[in-house]
């Protein structure tokens, strides 16, 4: 089952709360929002640093929107590096909002 919150006392992040089928995201930011995201996310959530200062993080991903929402918040400052599905799922809600 899925627990109620990523830190006891606490409300899982938007991201979690949503019935989707659960995806496993990486998302990889840049040094120059490292720092803020690890403050965000937690070291917990690091898989991986990079020699240029960028960190991958893991998260589980129920609601897709959020999560969208989530790494917008980077601007070009980060990439989602897997699953494929939801870095189309961003591609094609960019090229929706271009139109």
């Amino acid at each position: 089952s899925r627990p109620g919150s990523a830190h006891p006392g606490a409300a899982a992040p938007p991201w979690q709360m949503g019935d989707e089928d659960e995806l496993t995201a990486r998302l990889r930011v840049d040094r120059d929002q490292a720092a803020w995201a690890r403050t965000t996310l937690g070291e917990r959530a690091v898989v991986d640093q990079a020699e240029d200062g960028s960190v991958c993080f893991e998260l589980t991903v129920t609601n897709r929107a959020a999560f969208r929402s989530f790494a917008l918040t980077f601007l070009d400052h980060a990439v989602i590096e897997a699953p494929e599905e939801l870095r189309a799922d961003l591609v094609a809600w960019l090229e929706e909002q271009a139109r």
